[in-house]
């Protein structure tokens, strides 16, 4: 499983359908879910609701043998943790984190330019959570791989197993 954590604007989604072209792969998008069950990605609705259907997506994924790709911004360490010890009783038994940790300005700047806007004081107090209580191995994941922008490139800052190494694992276990 690909777990995808990042603001909103950091390119979560982008970077989950690069994956889902290149690996024999579903998306979980939680965008999407609410989408399909409240009519509106903007109405957070009922968080019951939504991982319901998440986990019935997920086991349905894990019983085709492909790779899940979580896509959430799972900034809040609790959620997160939460999260990842759901996946793993499940049966998911390799998790990797991708933090996508790009510039908060660059992010609010990539929200103004959609079409669908996430309210600034939200993308922020998520910038605040990951940045007070960031992704660690100890939430549960197998390695975590962080993203930063160098220039217009997005590149590896720190990882505790190449993202390469990582994709390996997962083809080879089909």
């Amino acid at each position: 499983m690909i777990f995808l954590i990042g603001i909103p604007g950091s390119g979560k989604s982008s970077q989950a359908s690069y994956l889902h072209q290149n690996l024999a792969s579903e998306i979980i998008s939680l965008d999407r879910l609410r989408q399909q069950l409240f009519g509106d990605v903007q109405r957070q609705g009922s968080w019951g609701r939504i991982w319901q259907q998440a986990e019935r997506e997920l086991r349905r994924v894990l019983q085709t043998g492909k790779l899940a790709i979580y896509d959430a911004t799972n900034a809040q360490c609790r959620h997160r943790r939460q999260t990842l010890a759901c996946c793993r009783a499940l049966g998911f038994q390799q998790i990797v984190g991708i933090w996508l940790d790009l510039p908060l300005e660059i992010c609010l700047q990539r929200n103004q330019a959609r079409d669908r806007q996430v309210p600034e004081i939200v993308i922020k107090n998520m910038h605040q959570a990951l940045q007070q209580n960031p992704p660690s191995l100890a939430d549960g994941l197998d390695c975590l791989q962080r993203y930063i922008l160098v220039g217009e490139d997005l590149r590896l800052r720190s990882g505790i197993v190449p993202l390469s190494r990582a994709y390996r694992i997962f083809r080879e276990q089909k």
